[in-house]
């Protein structure tokens, strides 16, 4: 997607990149706004630009505008805008920008305002929703799913089987000793889907070109590395796309209880009954990761889904109860899987592989991961 003054349409055409469920020809901002997908998008009409990133910023937008010589760019592709010598500004998530090509002024708007109240005192509609999240974005002849022990891609894999497929799960990425696999689950889950663990160690991997595409300062560069090995063995299987958990950290806020166990904890998990205080949600941690996978799988030549934060599904799990956000750790992603008698562990995957009840665990590994992050930003350090 590369929109500019030079190529600009003479007739009204909506440019997308990434994957739209719905209508792909929207004509308006309305229109826009009700898109669900992965995607990013500029809308040319006579007289505006109209550009849209989705709710968590799962694909980016970077643009240049020069009011004083009347032009612009726009692509989902930052070494575009730096072939023409000139600097790639990221849109925000969760934006509409609408240019004026008359003036060369700019502004924005939120793409989605959520609904914040809380009456749904069952996960019914959170769970339909989920179901219908995974099924519009599987696509079995070009996608796999990154499985791990955790519940987030339990849940796409549980959906994925209840839908009738088996072998599709795939795991095994190299990661750093504080968050080991749970063997056991993994194993479960592994066996049942005739899946396999790949193994992929980060440090054979060097994210400095994708830096050099644009340094984005909340780029997960760990897990960045680990990303380029998993695309490199897509090719090896004539795959292309990837299906992640990315997105649970909205359901989660690394606390329970108003404890925060890390420093990306917001809130500490503990939801109030006026989601006001809390909103508009902080989602660094969010589009960090999909700022990863975005510029990893654009470099690679591969792609990659998020159906953990479809909109119908976060607005069906924003309307559940506080009672129900804050029964436990990740608690519909548990319940989801309780209700399929999908293999889990439930107090696993709180980030640093331990019991998150467990303060003595939980502080050793704490320490863990402390001590790793130093040892692996040196020797990121030490590569520039």
């Amino acid at each position: 997607m590369l929109v500019t003054d030079k190529n600009y349409p003479s007739e009204e055409q909506f440019y997308y990149y990434g994957f739209i469920y719905t209508d792909d020809q929207p004509r308006s901002v309305e229109e826009i706004k009700a898109i669900n997908g992965d995607y990013c998008g500029v809308l040319c009409r006579d007289g505006e630009l109209i550009a849209v990133t989705d709710a968590f910023r799962s694909k980016s937008i970077f643009y240049h505008i020069d009011p004083e010589y009347r032009t612009f760019v726009f692509a989902h592709d930052p070494r575009e805008i730096q072939a023409m010598g000139l600097y790639p500004y990221i849109m925000d998530g969760n934006c509409i920008l609408t240019l004026d090509l008359h003036t060369f002024k700019f502004s924005k708007q939120e793409n989605m305002i959520w609904n914040l109240d809380q009456t749904d005192r069952t996960y019914t509609k959170v769970f339909d929703a989920a179901d219908a999240a995974v099924k519009m974005r599987w696509d079995p002849n070009n996608d796999k799913l990154m499985m791990t022990s955790g519940h987030d891609s339990g849940v796409i894999a549980c959906s994925l089987q209840k839908q009738g497929y088996e072998k599709f799960s795939v795991t095994g990425l190299g990661a750093p000793v504080y968050m080991q696999e749970h063997q056991e689950i993994l194993a479960q889950r592994l066996r049942r889907h005739k899946g396999h663990v790949i193994k992929i160690k980060g440090d054979e991997h060097d994210t400095t070109p994708i830096n050099a595409m644009r340094w984005e300062r909340n780029i997960d560069e760990y897990y960045g590395e680990l990303l380029m090995g998993v695309c490199d063995w897509l090719k090896t299987i004539g795959r292309n796309c990837l299906l992640n958990g990315n997105g649970a950290f909205f359901y989660d806020d690394k606390g329970l209880h108003g404890k925060q166990y890390s420093y990306e904890s917001h809130f500490g998990g503990c939801y109030p009954k006026d989601l006001n205080h809390i909103f508009p949600r902080w989602n660094t941690r969010i589009e960090s990761m999909s700022g990863t996978n975005n510029m990893v799988t654009l470099y690679k030549g591969c792609d990659y889904k998020q159906p953990l934060v479809d909109p119908v599904l976060v607005q069906a799990w924003i309307n559940t109860v506080p009672d129900l956000k804050n029964a436990g750790y990740k608690n519909w992603n548990v319940e989801y899987l309780k209700a399929h008698d999908y293999p889990n562990e439930e107090n696993f995957s709180n980030g640093l592989g331990g019991d998150i009840t467990d303060e003595e665990s939980l502080s050793a590994k704490a320490k863990d991961a402390d001590l790793y992050w130093a040892k692996h930003k040196q020797r990121l350090h030490e590569r520039r």
